[in-house]
């Protein structure tokens, strides 16, 4: 059963919560949106390796077809800009599954926020030659221009969209018709109840048995935290739990882009797919320039 969409704050972004509790958050919050395994779980378990790299196909199959779009179109190295990149994740999969296609292998990625959590970028960065990152903060809400001299196609990647209300988020996708030459929108989260109650039982139990694999730098205090005095699983909980309420459904996202009179030059085209947990799925809207 959906409900209403609500504008909930999450714990992650207020001051008072000290660094080593937002480094958990950040540690789940890329494996979740990695749509990957940590190498020992990878090795541990290759079948559910190898149904996510399935399930991932579903993903990168109509991203990929929109770059090459782009690329015929306009003759232009493309530059993938991760609007809100958070903890980062997603741009390595991205990264790894793109520079494998010919005219695709040059393309470019920088992760940006309004706080860059440069941390947790610094590592990727190291590890993928065509991941960048902008240290500086980046308003989402805002025309980015900071690659206004590059003779490059831009390519706007949204994975924290519903983090902003109606106004916002309608006026990004308004940036992107004027600015850019395409984006992505994807949603892996749903506002139904079922998928709350999911979160709330078996998030736990996986953050639980979990920990030792994914909290990165790990540490006493961290493991204090999380199996004797478990703060940083209620937050962890929570940051998700929050992510579910603010959630949009594939039509609301859709209707985002109703009424801009610049999408009329614009091509769209959406799509779900199931995830990993049953039950759950992920949704994308993707927009290409045509001309």
């Amino acid at each position: 059963m959906s409900f209403k969409r609500k504008e909930l704050v999450k714990p992650y972004y207020e001051d008072y919560i000290p660094l080593g509790f937002k480094q958990v958050i950040d540690n789940y919050n890329y494996f979740i949106w990695s749509l990957s395994l940590p190498e020992q779980l990878a090795k541990l378990r290759p079948s559910w390796n190898d149904k996510i790299n399935s399930i991932n196909s579903e993903l990168i199959k109509p991203l990929t077809q929109a770059l090459s779009k782009i690329k015929t179109r306009t003759n232009k190295e493309i530059v993938i800009i991760d609007a809100s990149s958070g903890s980062g994740a997603l741009v390595p999969l991205l990264s790894e599954n793109i520079k494998n296609i010919e005219d695709l292998s040059n393309t470019q990625f920088y992760l940006t926020d309004l706080k860059p959590n440069t941390s947790q970028w610094k590592p990727i960065t190291q590890d993928y030659s065509n991941i960048s990152f902008i240290g500086d903060s980046v308003d989402p809400t805002l025309p980015t221009n900071f690659h206004q001299n590059w003779d490059k196609s831009t390519f706007k990647l949204f994975l924290s969209h519903s983090q902003f209300n109606n106004f916002y988020a309608k006026k990004i996708i308004k940036d992107c018709l004027d600015c850019d030459e395409g984006f992505m929108i994807v949603e892996t989260y749903q506002r139904e109840t079922y998928y709350i109650l999911l979160m709330l039982v078996f998030l736990p139990v996986f953050i639980w048995l979990s920990a030792p694999f994914i909290i990165r730098p790990l540490s006493l205090t961290k493991l204090f935290f999380t199996y004797i005095f478990p703060i940083n699983i209620m937050l962890v909980v929570f940051d998700h739990v929050i992510h579910c309420t603010r959630a949009r459904t594939l039509e609301e996202t859709k209707n985002l882009t109703k009424g801009l009179k610049q999408g009329k030059n614009w091509q769209f085209i959406s799509g779900s797919y199931s995830g990993l947990v049953p039950f759950t799925y992920v949704h994308y809207l993707i927009g290409t320039r045509k001309k």
